[in-house]
């Protein structure tokens, strides 16, 4: 006779057995065959994301796990699977209800274009998901009322879509939640981020770039109970209806990491607890502040602050002496555009970390303190349009690490420092619009990293530096108003860039240097003239712009035929300058040329037939020259008006009011110049009749 223990013993065998069982044959066939059906969809028409995804046992999979208790899926990672060249992607969302037990999924950048809310209606009936990650795709409409509904979410990732509406309250009954991000979509109407404060888990709140949502936070007659890490509120209108000020609740979290409400017209000065309670990075620019920086900087120890952006506000006076002892962490900071006064504090140079620093565009005097030039942490140093004097840099800099250094339009005077032959890195160089002199040729280091290399509107002598053919990937050259004489280099072709901008020295595609610090917003630009007007070059365009102005020098001789290899170039000015000699027929290969100015020089000759060819061509000027003959107006040349020709008297046709003749199409062909044919003299007709009549002919 069995005793019940052991009765109650075979029984927990055979569960146990029955367990193991399931976990032989692998994963549920509804869920393997749901992701089967995910994969097909996703590769289609003819991608091959996933190959792990083959055979009866899912579980087994790259980017899945599951529950070993139920076999049940509880983890997928579909990240950046769509291949970008297939378009957008526009799943079934049914697939993904079969996974009841799911725990975390990531569907972020896959350009899924689909209504949203259906598409979140599938993973609103999962009681055990904690993490949903969606963001960066091209999902619409408004949120379900269904995602109020999951008590074990913690990470809700919806950023970077294209979801409408008001922001709904019921967001607020995620108990569990941690992280909500919402920013960069299309909602609007007004939330108060009241509806947030019995959320006691919430540690990151992102409602940023949501032009039109209004955020409000004020009166504060809510307490809240959560202590965040991370806060973005930029762009999305912050109290706007009470009187654009800073939200007095964030002065009750005391361990925020990241704090970010830039561009949001707040007003009133910055307050000093703001650099204690933010840890890592704060952001304020593009706003309405005021006031001197650090107003009360007596009772203040020192922040542990590593990125400080308050660029684009009206900040004023001057900035602490002691200001490296006050922030000795910072490894970024940007205080471009403000109304800062006095000396940069020598104080800088002590900071730990420093990589970044931009106080363009304000009022400074001074000079650049020598211990900021001797830390080899620096990578980036942007003093533009202040009011800095003496050496460009001290002499014995030390910059090994930098990469891009902007000192235009200040004062500075003397020649390029040696020491700067010490930053083989550096990829961005602009010190136009100061008073620098010396020997350019002399002066200037070989930068073999170097992409943007602006020179012009200052007092160097001497000719064009041979050391340009060596650096090959340079993209802008200027060195216009410079004061230089001598030839145009015939070496111009080996700068490998300005034949094939998809080629470098390593290989890779070329592209003009990009800030780290893409989460502080730092933007690389190029200001640029061309088609007689400056451009500020980003993104894309700044990648594949290629630039050449060595105009207004006193440059002499021939324009270099080798000039028509540089295939790349879009723009090229070589106007007022001393220039001789035909126009080069080379041209013809400059076939993404869109501005040629040669202007104001002493070219001679015709224009040649062969320009037609330069069919990107739709800015142009050969005016005031020496030039001669017949205008080719034909193809993009119909485009170019009379002041392209003007001051070349030999010129004729149209878009000139000077027709052309027989004798002012061969007068002056090439002047200076004798061409005269005997057979065209009258002397040679009557030797030919005379010879005539004694021949007896």
């Amino acid at each position: 006779m069995e005793t019940p223990f052991a009765y109650a013993s075979m029984v927990l065998f055979i569960v146990v057995s029955c367990c193991c069982c399931c976990c032989c044959h692998g994963c549920l066939e509804v869920e393997r065959k749901a992701l089967l059906q995910i994969k097909e969809s996703i590769n289609y028409p003819n991608g091959s994301a996933l190959p792990s995804w083959v055979g009866k046992n899912c579980c087994e999979w790259r980017k899945v796990t599951c529950d070993p208790s139920s076999s049940h899926v509880k983890t997928i990672d579909l990240k950046e699977r769509r291949n970008a060249s297939f378009g957008k992607w526009s799943p079934n969302a049914t697939l993904f209800s079969q996974f009841k037990n799911l725990v975390e999924i990531d569907l972020s950048d896959n350009m899924i274009q689909m209504n949203g809310s259906h598409m979140l209606q599938a993973f609103c009936g999962m009681e055990f998901l904690e993490i949903l990650n969606i963001h960066h795709n091209l999902l619409e409409g408004v949120l379900p009322a269904c995602l109020g509904n999951m008590p074990s979410l913690r990470v809700l990732g919806l950023a970077r879509n294209q979801f409408t509406g008001e922001i709904p309250s019921f967001l607020s009954n995620l108990s569990s939640v941690q992280e909500i991000d919402v920013g960069s979509n299309l909602f609007d109407g007004v939330v108060s981020l009241s509806m947030f404060s019995k959320l006691s888990d919430l540690s990151t709140l992102i409602l940023s770039d949501n032009k039109q949502l209004e955020v409000e936070t004020e009166p504060l007659t809510w307490v809240p109970s959560f202590q965040l890490s991370s806060l973005h509120l930029a762009n999305c209108n912050l109290n706007k209806h009470h009187g654009n000020m800073i939200p007095s609740f964030i002065s009750t979290q005391l361990y925020l990491v990241e704090l970010d409400l830039s561009h949001n017209s707040l007003k009133g000065s910055i307050p000093t607890w703001m650099f204690y309670n933010v840890s890592n990075l704060l952001e304020l620019k593009n706003n309405m502040f005021s006031g001197q920086f650090l107003q009360q900087p007596a009772d203040f120890n020192f922040s542990s602050l590593e990125v400080l952006d308050i660029s684009d506000n009206n900040v004023h006076g001057s900035l602490p002496d002691n200001f490296g002892e006050l922030f000795p962490y910072l490894t970024l900071i940007h205080m471009s555009n403000n109304s800062l006064q006095g000396n940069i504090p020598p104080s800088f140079g002590e900071m730990l970390s420093l990589e970044l620093l931009d106080l363009s565009n304000n009022n400074l005097t001074g000079e650049i303190p020598q211990n900021l030039t001797m830390k080899g942490e620096l990578k980036y140093l942007m003093l533009s349009n202040n009011s800095l004097g003496g050496e460009m840099l001290p002499r014995d800099c030390n910059l090994t690490e930098l990469k891009l250094l902007q000192l235009d339009s200040n004062h500075f005077t003397g020649a390029i420092p040696a020491c700067l032959s010490n930053s083989l890195d550096l990829e961005y160089l602009d010190i136009r619009n100061n008073h620098l002199s010396g020997n350019l040729s002399s002066w200037l280091p070989i930068f073999p990293e170097i992409k943007v290399l602006l020179l012009g509107r200052n007092s160097f002598r001497g000719h064009i530096p041979k050391q340009l053919c060596q650096m090959q990937k340079l993209q802008f050259l200027d060195i216009s108003n410079s004061s230089l004489s001598g030839y145009i280099p015939s070496c111009l072709n080996k700068i490998t860039s300005w034949k094939n901008l998809s080629l470098s020295s390593n290989g890779s595609t070329l592209g003009v240097v990009i800030s780290p610090f893409k989460n502080a917003g730092i933007k690389i630009r190029v200001v640029f003239t061309t088609k007689y007007i400056s451009y500020a070059y980003e993104g894309a365009p700044l990648a594949f712009m290629i630039g050449i102005d060595i105009s207004s020098n006193s440059l002499t001789g021939n324009i270099p035929f080798e000039m028509g290899d540089l295939r790349e170039v879009r723009s090229l000015n070589l106007s007022n300058n001393l220039l001789t000699g035909p126009l080069p027929a080379s041209f013809q290969k400059l076939k993404n040329l869109e501005t040629l100015d040669l202007s104001h020089n002493e070219l001679n000759g015709t224009i040649p037939r062969e320009f037609l060819q330069m069919t990107s061509l739709n800015t142009f000027s050969v005016a005031f020259n020496n030039l001669s003959g017949k205008i080719p107006y034909d193809r993009q040349f119909w485009t170019f008006n009379e002041t392209s020709f003007i001051g070349n008297p030999y010129l004729c046709g149209k878009p000139l009011k000077r027709n052309c003749s027989s004798d002012n199409q061969t007068q002056h062909h090439n002047e200076g110049e004798e061409e005269y044919r005997l057979i065209d003299k009258p002397l040679f007709l009557y030797m030919i009749v005379a010879v005539s009549y004694i021949l007896g002919f």
